[in-house]
């Protein structure tokens, strides 16, 4: 009989329009990507929503256990595109579900949500004495949460979480402490994030979210040429609405480079921006030695984020989660050739009567 220690593995799965699924183990204290893998599953761009579930959870089933990871030691946090990202303000005085009711209701007022229930995924700015407070909400179809819940039971996995991309790449740069000056600085800035669809800009004053203004362009009917001039005009419009002190881009899009479209702008302030894309000329976190030097430049700040993001996350948008914390293995006790696996709980009952068998020894 003997304990072997077994630290669950922060595994971020995300989901991209381009057809590709990438998964990440984020090892949080040295904050490195321990294994990383890219397959291609479909997304259907018209419906929203994955082509084929199964495959979906097959392919990240498959990605696990050539990870060699064990399904009772993950923390499997999958992030996919944004239906409905924005800002609102609700009653203080609301509950959760009060929240929610009021939330589904602005989401309805997108054409998708005129034929599907949406899941209502919020992060409350508490902390205001007037009779409304500020909240940060996204939505997804309700369909997608069933569908993903049950193609990864069908293979098994039954503990994870879906979340919002845009909090996730967000996230990420605040773990790794990219947007340091910018939160520090005490001042209204701006965050831009350009992919195949547009760019969203959100107007910030620390970690706090103000306002949302989410852009739809589609990049890939535009020339090459073409996508930097409407974009260029499109963004420098839209900053002018959001006066700030600082602005950081980052392009999650192949299809332009974050510095080229800063260089045709005028612009005010200090400006920063990161390439996560084919642009890049070097990694943005450090990897280990099982992931591949030919996908460093290729991991998603998106990936990163989803695999830490959580409930004490700067922003947390969680549209489900299956997991329940308390139930989480720590480690695992081998009695007679039978792996137990332990949890807090348990472990805590074990000591427990550790204790007990000193003292009356």
């Amino acid at each position: 009989m003997f304990f072997t220690s077994s630290k669950v593995s922060k595994v971020g799965v995300t989901v991209t329009i381009d057809n590709r699924m990438e998964v990440a183990v984020v090892d949080m204290d040295q904050k490195k990507v321990t294994h990383y893998e890219q397959v291609e599953v479909g997304y259907n761009f018209q419906t929203k929503e994955l082509a084929d579930y199964l495959q979906f959870a097959s392919q990240l089933k498959s990605v696990l256990d050539e990870m060699k990871l064990n399904l009772k030691n993950v923390d499997i946090s999958i992030s996919i595109p944004s239906i409905h990202f924005s800002t609102a303000q609700v009653q203080s005085s609301f509950d959760d579900s009060e929240i929610r009711t009021v939330l589904a209701t602005y989401a309805q007022e997108s054409y998708l949500f005129k034929r599907h229930e949406p899941v209502i995924a919020y992060h409350l700015y508490p902390g205001s004495a007037s009779e409304s407070v500020p909240v940060v909400y996204s939505a997804i179809q309700e369909t997608v949460v069933d569908n993903i819940k049950d193609a990864l039971a069908n293979v098994g996995i039954d503990k994870f979480s879906i979340n919002n991309p845009y909090s996730s790449v967000l996230n990420a740069l605040i773990y790794l402490g990219r947007l340091d000056k910018q939160i520090n600085s005490g001042e209204i800035w701006n965050f831009v994030q350009i992919t195949n669809n547009g760019f969203t800009l959100i107007s910030m004053i620390g970690q706090t979210i103000r306002e949302i203004n989410d852009m739809p362009l589609p990049l890939k009917t535009f020339s090459a040429e073409e996508i930097y001039e409407s974009l260029a005009l499109s963004l420098q419009n839209n900053l002018s609405i959001y006066p700030a002190s600082s602005l950081f881009v980052i392009s999650r899009t192949d299809l332009l480079s974050a510095q080229q479209l800063l260089q045709r702008m005028e612009l005010r302030g200090n400006v920063d921006y990161m390439e996560n894309n084919t642009y890049s000329t070097e990694q943005f976190i450090d990897i280990g030695e099982a992931v591949d030097r030919d996908f460093a430049k290729l991991i998603s700040v998106e990936s990163v984020g989803s695999a830490i993001s959580n409930e004490t996350s700067p922003l947390n948008l969680c549209y489900v989660t299956t997991k329940d914390m308390e139930d989480e293995s720590i480690g695992e006790i081998n009695v007679f050739g039978q792996t137990i696996s332990i949890n807090d709980t348990t472990f805590n009952i074990l000591f427990l009567i550790l204790i007990i068998i000193i003292v009356l020894i």
